[in-house]
Order: C-alpha cells, then sequence, then structure tokens
C-alpha cells in the first residue's frame, strides 16, 4: 500500500434475511490486509452478536451501513471508505446518502 493511503474498504454483506454474515467476506477481507489494505466486515442487525432484529425493506440496514461508515471515519484515520457488498446489499447502495 502507499504511503498516505487512507482508503479503506467496507465489506456489505447481504442481508440477513437472505443468509448474510460478515464471514461471507473474511476471506477476501483478508487478502485485502495481504496487500496492504485496510478492510473491514461487520455483522448487520440481527446476525451474529449483532442488537437488533433484520427488517424487510432494508432501510435499518442502510442505518447500520451508515454507522459503520462513520465509525471508520473516525477511528481508523479514513478519509476515503470503498463500499463492497453483494446481492441485496447492492440495492441498499442506490439508497445511501453519506452525509458525513
Amino acid at each position: 500500500m502507499k504511503e498516505g493511503n487512507d482508503l479503506v474498504v467496507v465489506l456489505v454483506h447481504p442481508y440477513s434475511v437472505l443468509g448474510g454474515c460478515q464471514g461471507l467476506w473474511r476471506g477476501i477481507a483478508a487478502g485485502l490486509a495481504e496487500k496492504g489494505f485496510k478492510a473491514v466486515t461487520f455483522d448487520m442487525r440481527g446476525v451474529g452478536r449483532s442488537t437488533g432484529k433484520a427488517s424487510l425493506t432494508g432501510f435499518s440496514e442502510i442505518k447500520d451501513v451508515i454507522s459503520v461508515c462513520k465509525w471508520v471515519s473516525e477511528n481508523l484515520s479514513a478519509n476515503r471508505s470503498l463500499l463492497v457488498g453483494s446481492s441485496a446489499a447492492q440495492l441498499s447502495f442506490n439508497h445511501l446518502k453519506l452525509g458525513f
């Protein structure tokens, strides 16, 4: 990774009601880390040790993604985040408006 690279890759799993969990991204996150990138995985509400209940609309999960991006920005010295997702996670990106 080039010095001064402040990019963090945020890996977003499919909705939990579709079987999504952060474990689906661990191998990719490890590969990114081996290449010198910072990568973050997380479980959305209702998955793993996360609290809350999965929604059917995905709007609550969008809030989860925004919260993680804010955390990344505040705690990992990231001025840039790249969201990577699959399945329904991609659809949530269409609704994201990150105002921070």
